[in-house]
C-alpha cells in the first residue's frame, strides 16, 4: 500500500486486531474515524459497517461480499480466504513477506477477508450453506468442483478445523485442497480419532512453528506432502524460472521434487499437483515471491 492510500497498511492491521479481539463496536468506531476519503473505501466501509451492526444484533441476513471467490489468471478454482496473520497460529518468518497483505490495497478484497473472519467466529453455518449450494450445482451437473480452502489465512483453532472437515464430508462433489502451517491442529484431531474426509488433500506449508510434526503427518492418507518455499539470493518471478534456477533448486534437495510453475490448474497434464495423489509425498517447491 502506498502513501496515498485512503486506508493504509497500519490502519488495516489495527482493524484486524479489533476483529481478533471481538471488538465489533470498536471496528465501527475505527472506520468512522479513519475512512473519510476515497469513494471505494467509503462505499465498502459503509457496507461492512452495516454487516457489523447486524452481527452485533445477532442478525446474519446481510452478507455484503461473496463468501467464496472463483476465477483469476492463476487460480480458476473456487476458493475461500480469511484475514492473514491473526488466523495463522503456525506462522513464523512468513509474517515478514506475507503476499496476502498485498490484497489490502483493494477495499473489496480486504473487507471480504474481514467478513469471512467474522463469520468463522460467529456463524459458520452461513459459510456451510453457501458451500452446500456449490455442491448441489456440481451434483446436478454430474461433475466435481475444485476448491482451495484458504488462499489467505489458515485454520485458526481446532473448532475451525473440525467445522471445515465435517462440512467437506457432506460435500462429496467438492474436491478440496489447501496449504497449512497449523500442523499441530491436524495432528491433534487425528490423535482424537477423527476421520478426515477423502475429498481433502493437505499440503504441509514449510516455515511453520510446527515443522517438527511433518514426519508424523506425512504418514496420514489425507496429507499429500510438503510444500516448500525456496529463497534465491535475488528476486525471481515464479513464472520466469530458467534452467539454472531449476537446477539450483534440485541441487538443494536430495529427493525428486516438483517445481511449482505458478499456474495452479494447468501445472501438469494429470491435474494440479497439490491436490493429486500422483504427487503423494513428493516435495513441491516454490520460490519465495
Amino acid at each position: 500500500m502506498n502513501k496515498k492510500s485512503h486506508f493504509n497498511m497500519s490502519q488495516c492491521l489495527e482493524l484486524m486486531n479489533l476483529i481478533n479481539n471481538n471488538d465489533l463496536n470498536g471496528c465501527i468506531e475505527y472506520l468512522d474515524n479513519n475512512i473519510k476519503t476515497g469513494k471505494s473505501w467509503i462505499n465498502d466501509s459503509n457496507k461492512f459497517k452495516i454487516f457489523l451492526n447486524n452481527i452485533i444484533s445477532n442478525n446474519f441476513d446481510y452478507v455484503p461480499y461473496k463468501i467464496f471467490s472463483q476465477g483469476n489468471s492463476k487460480l480458476s478454482f473456487l476458493s475461500f480466504s480469511t484475514l492473514p496473520l491473526i488466523t495463522c497460529p503456525g506462522a513464523k518468518d512468513c509474517k515478514i513477506y506475507c503476499y496476502s497483505l498485498k490484497a489490502f490495497r483493494y477495499p473489496g478484497a480486504f473487507f471480504r477477508q474481514c467478513q469471512n473472519t467474522i463469520l468463522m467466529k460467529y456463524n459458520f453455518n452461513i459459510i456451510a450453506n453457501e458451500l452446500n449450494k456449490y455442491n448441489k450445482i456440481a451434483i446436478n451437473k454430474n461433475t466435481n468442483i475444485d476448491f482451495r480452502l484458504y488462499v489467505d489465512g489458515d485454520f485458526n483453532n481446532l473448532n475451525d478445523l473440525i467445522n471445515w472437515m465435517t462440512l467437506l464430508k457432506t460435500c462429496k462433489n467438492i474436491n478440496s485442497y489447501g496449504y497449512s502451517k497449523s500442523k499441530h491442529l491436524f495432528l491433534q484431531l487425528h490423535d482424537d480419532k477423527f476421520k478426515y474426509p477423502s475429498n481433502y488433500k493437505l499440503n504441509l506449508s514449510n516455515g511453520s512453528k510446527f515443522d517438527f510434526l511433518d514426519n508424523e503427518l506425512l504418514k496420514l492418507d489425507f496429507v499429500r506432502g510438503r510444500f516448500i518455499s525456496y529463497k534465491f539470493n535475488k528476486k525471481i518471478k515464479v513464472l520466469n524460472l530458467n534452467k539454472d534456477n531449476k537446477k539450483e533448486i534440485r541441487n538443494n534437495f536430495k529427493n525428486k521434487v516438483f517445481i511449482c510453475p505458478g499456474l495452479c490448474d494447468t501445472c501438469t497434464n494429470k491435474g494440479h499437483a497439490c491436490g493429486s495423489d500422483a504427487f503423494k509425498n513428493m516435495d513441491i517447491i516454490i520460490p519465495v515471491h
